[in-house]
């Protein structure tokens, strides 16, 4: 079940310029980090926990390649 979402995220960071391994290891950070997220949130009952993770993630912002 997980590996699917991480080889879906995988792929999608193949597609956007990433060399397969390193598309690979981004997606798996990724996926660490929602499953932390979503530990939390639901330990604190906070979904804003879920909110903020794009941007503690990519503090500077998100750009077009």
């Amino acid at each position: 079940y997980f590996e699917e979402w991480i080889a879906a995220m995988a792929g999608h960071g193949q597609r956007l310029g990433l060399a397969p391994d390193a598309a690979r290891a981004e997606a798996e950070q990724v996926f660490h980090l929602m499953q932390g997220a979503w530990t939390l949130a639901r330990a604190q009952a906070d979904s804003d926990v879920m909110r903020d993770l794009a941007r503690r993630m990519y503090p500077a912002g998100l750009t077009a390649a």
